[in-house]
């Protein structure tokens, strides 16, 4: 019946009684268990014979969310967790999307393969790092001081020089990962066939450096809602939408880094077209120029404290992959998130 359109009254009758139903048949347990037999379906359907047409819809990313950042049950709060506005928490979304899209990729690619992927997007994680220069923090904090202080040309000149040179960064950072990409598979990490996932990846640098620029810039401007969606959201969602459309077309790392590199583009299409529609809503204000100096020495340090927590973060990573085989890379990586989760209760 659960398939059928019966569904929606059975709901109704399942949220009435939901304090006084067991845990199987709490709803967001059903629904967690909805979703993931749904994943375990399409897991089957490459053994089934030929033609055929697959259609499947997953209430996921949807509110309720669900499922945390690794994959643990979110509590009958989180269940019920909205913003001030009544919307889905930005938060909870995140969360939910971030294991959605680990869950997509490891029944894509398999231990092997998601192992390589997993190396590659953490090398180009930590060099996103010092490619960003520090500038999404130091925007947020000259961006809001000239707000505040109504110096709408200098908040503007700000943007566009922070900008400017976050792309030259992210474009030197990818620069430098596609030339080190080779030595860094085999000298490094012992695995070949890691040059061409990292070198791929790389090429995002560019667009991962300013999509962060931007939300810093909106951070400033206090579109909190916006900032996180960019900043936490967009990504992920994009990347795992544009995964699901790609099931049926290609399942391997290539796709995969194309699928990477397509989300981060269209999240940086999506933070500059709302940075900008703020700014249009800004006064002119008469010409100035910011503190490039000023910016740059709060910047650097914040720079060098991110990467130092972004090293000790993804250490593990790439201890693994610089000793292990891809697959046990991939393994790890899954079974330490299901550990996290696992943890979460008894803090």
């Amino acid at each position: 019946l659960d398939t059928t359109l019966a569904r929606a009254p059975l709901d109704g009758i399942r949220l009435r009684r939901a304090s006084e139903l067991p845990a199987a048949l709490d709803p967001a347990t059903e629904h967690r268990n909805l979703i993931l037999f749904a994943f375990e379906q399409l897991g089957q359907v490459p053994r089934l014979p030929s033609p055929k047409l697959v259609y499947v819809h997953i209430l996921a990313p949807h509110p309720p969310n669900v499922f945390g950042p690794n994959g643990e049950p979110r509590s009958k709060g989180a269940f019920a967790d909205a913003d001030a506005s009544g919307g889905a928490s930005p938060e909870a979304y995140a969360d939910e999307v971030g294991y959605l899209n680990t869950l997509i990729l490891t029944r894509m690619l398999g231990a092997d393969l998601f192992g390589v992927h997993s190396l590659a997007n953490t090398v180009v994680t930590v060099a996103t790092v010092p490619a960003s220069l520090g500038f999404p923090t130091a925007l947020t904090h000259f961006v809001a001081g000239a707000a505040e202080t109504s110096q709408w040309a200098r908040l503007r000149w700000t943007l566009a020089w922070v900008l400017r040179v976050g792309l030259v960064s992210g474009v030197v950072g990818a620069l430098t990962l596609l030339v080190l990409a080779p030595w860094l598979a085999v000298e490094v990490f012992g695995k070949e066939d890691l040059a061409l996932p990292l070198a791929g990846l790389a090429l995002a640098l560019p667009f991962l450096v300013l999509y962060n620029v931007c939300a810093g810039g909106l951070q400033g401007l206090r579109a909190i809602r916006e900032k996180v969606f960019i900043e936490r959201v967009a990504h992920p969602l994009v990347f795992t939408l544009l995964l699901l459309g790609a099931l049926g077309v290609s399942r391997t790392v290539e796709g995969v880094v194309v699928c990477f590199g397509a989300a981060a583009l269209l999240v940086l299409l999506a933070g500059a077209w709302s940075l900008r529609r703020r700014l249009s809503a800004l006064p002119a204000g008469r010409d100035a120029e910011g503190d490039r100096r000023g910016i740059l020495r709060f910047s650097i340090p914040v720079m060098f404290l991110n990467l130092m927590n972004y090293l000790i973060l993804w250490s593990d990573v790439l201890v693994m992959g610089a000793f292990r085989s891809r697959a046990e890379v991939g393994i790890y990586v899954v079974v330490s998130r299901l550990a996290t989760a696992v943890n979460m209760p008894t803090e």
